[in-house]
């Protein structure tokens, strides 16, 4: 069985981190993107700004799609089904 890196929210659509591996991929995810954000700051020309933001979309995709893989599929969710029995 794999372990899963990313599982469900209990309320609504998407994923959150559940293990070390999940949170240090979206702790160097956001790492990147600050780094990606100073430079194009302090370099500030049109081209830069360009380049800044294809990295931050393609850093975005890959975050997304590393969930996808290594996390359960996605639905929405109304809370834990078992706490509403009676």
């Amino acid at each position: 069985m794999k372990t899963l890196w990313f599982k469900r929210k209990r309320y609504g659509y998407g994923l959150s981190p559940a293990t070390w591996e999940g949170w240090l991929s979206l702790t160097v995810y956001i790492v990147l993107i600050i780094v990606d954000l100073v430079i194009t700051r302090h370099i500030n020309t049109p081209a830069s700004i360009i380049t800044g933001t294809v990295i931050l979309v393609a850093l975005t995709i890959g975050l997304v799609a590393l969930s996808l893989f290594k996390g359960e599929s996605m639905r929405w969710q109304w809370g834990n089904r078992d706490s509403h029995k009676d």
